[in-house]
């Protein structure tokens, strides 16, 4: 069902994503980050600013309902937001050492960290965070982000700090 999704969304992912995209992986982000600040500092008294964003739990950011209008928006098969919705609410959840088991707790947000799924959906989740400004960018790997700012501004990269957040 995820290779579904994943097909489904391919051609309307964020281009700067590089987690979880075929033929693409985190040394290709990082090809991406050097040469982006390379080409910048060539210039002449030009600087450039970077901000490294990293998740905490970030699975656990997931909002079911915001999850939802976001695949709507991407256009995706009812189906499979459906499928979705599914996973991410209403899931028992239990914790077992040694043989005991604790008793079952109902969870309706989240993503679980260990399942293949989870990474896929946060970074649906995140597709729509994008830059609205030529001069800025986000790089992102999956929860890491790296916001680069090449204006030689310090306005620009606060507002970019600001719309990321």
């Amino acid at each position: 069902m995820i290779g579904q999704v994943q097909q489904s969304v391919q051609s309307i992912v964020d281009p700067l994503q590089f987690a979880y995209q075929q033929n693409r992986g985190v040394d290709d982000a990082l090809l991406t980050l050097l040469h982006l600040v390379q080409s910048h500092l060539d210039t002449p008294k030009s600087y450039i600013k970077l901000v490294f964003v990293d998740f905490s739990s970030a699975f656990n950011t997931i909002q079911p309902h915001l999850m939802a209008n976001k695949l709507l928006k991407m256009n995706l098969n009812p189906h499979l937001i459906l499928w979705v919705m599914s996973f991410l609410t209403d899931r028992p959840q239990w914790v077992r050492y040694k043989g005991h088991c604790s008793t079952t707790k109902t969870i309706s947000t989240s993503s679980a960290q260990s399942l293949v799924v989870s990474p896929v959906l946060f970074t649906l989740y995140t597709n729509d965070c994008q830059s609205n400004c030529p001069e800025i960018m986000f790089i992102k790997y999956s929860e890491d982000t790296v916001i680069v700012d090449s204006s030689n501004s310090d306005d620009k990269l606060q507002s970019a700090v600001s719309q990321f957040q």
